[in-house]
């Protein structure tokens, strides 16, 4: 495809793609990075599991230059149920 237009609408697509897909997933999930660096998301930021504290939080826009992408784990949405207590895979138990 070479370096021209079409290939700078390609990688810009892709990046946009990945911030969506990021922004998307619940608290909790787990992503491999291209170079297989695994991080998890911790409220709106990812932070590396390998490096731990040692890293700083960072935003989905900044994970996603790291394409191509994996969730390894999807983390589960903490629904609220009313009158009811919640699962943590969002199903209402009953009372």
């Amino acid at each position: 495809m070479g370096d021209g237009p079409m290939a700078t609408t390609h990688r810009s697509e892709i990046y946009g793609n990945a911030i969506k897909l990021l922004d998307e997933l619940p608290e909790g999930s787990v992503v491999l990075d291209s170079d297989g660096d695994a991080w998890q998301k911790q409220d709106v930021r990812w932070t590396s599991v390998v490096r731990g504290a040692n890293t700083e939080l960072m935003g989905s826009n900044s994970l996603a230059i790291l394409t191509p992408l994996t969730v390894v784990h999807r983390g589960f949405e903490v629904r609220q149920v009313r009158q009811g207590a919640v699962t943590e895979h969002g199903e209402a138990k009953s009372r």
